[in-house]
């Protein structure tokens, strides 16, 4: 792998692109390897440093660096994840092919399309084609038996409400993961929320929405 000076620039422009695009850009088939290289070499020199000459400059900046680097890492790998799981609910229900698929995203993909499917089939038969055709009506010669009861329709499954990706702009936001569970995000942490309630945050300056162009 090339040296942490060269990846840095290329991490850095990598994000720029995947934030910036509506679907997955193209990127190295072995992103998510170099990249974990790249921040373990940047942590053991940060460690190195630490260990030899706690005071220097190189500190900070080796820090700094590898602190920039996970959050830059970061944000690709959240978006893309956020993408993959588009895609999956594109392909199942609309039947569509994803593209620039690295190998790692390409196991969630299909796993994700697995689960998704069978989730559809569970709990909406009524919509997939290939189950069995009501039986024949009886002859008009033939004695007939009363009909069954018909069963009542399913109810229908609720609609969720809209939800927006959202880029948080300050440290401190609170954000309830479940009922009785908060974690605290942090400046550049990308989430979902609900539509609403992206829309009070966004006019509180706590949160912008990501464009993906």
């Amino acid at each position: 792998m090339a040296g942490s000076d060269d990846y840095y620039p290329r991490l850095l422009d990598q994000r720029r692109l995947e934030g910036s695009t509506k679907g997955l850009s193209k990127i190295s088939p072995d992103f998510y390897t170099s990249t974990q290289q790249f921040l373990g070499e940047l942590r053991e020199m940060l460690e190195k440093e630490l260990h030899t000459n706690p005071t220097s400059k190189k500190v900070e900046f080796y820090r700094s660096q590898y602190q920039r680097a996970k959050a830059h890492a970061r944000d690709i790998m959240d978006w893309r994840m956020s993408k993959v799981a588009t895609l999956a609910v594109q392909a199942v229900v609309v039947g569509t092919e994803p593209e620039n698929l690295l190998p790692e995203e390409q196991m969630l993909f299909d796993k994700s399309v697995q689960e998704l499917t069978a989730f559809r089939e569970r709990m909406t038969p009524y919509l997939e084609s290939h189950h069995a055709a009501p039986p024949p009506p009886v002859p008009g010669n033939a004695t007939a038996s009363a009909p069954s009861p018909r069963a009542p329709e399913p109810a229908p499954l609720a609609t969720p409400p809209p939800q927006v990706v959202v880029r948080v702009l300050a440290d401190g936001l609170p954000f309830v993961v479940s009922e009785g569970d908060t974690v605290e995000l942090h400046k550049e942490d990308v989430v979902l929320l609900p539509e609403k309630v992206g829309k009070i945050l966004t006019e509180a300056k706590r949160v912008e929405p990501v464009q993906w162009s």
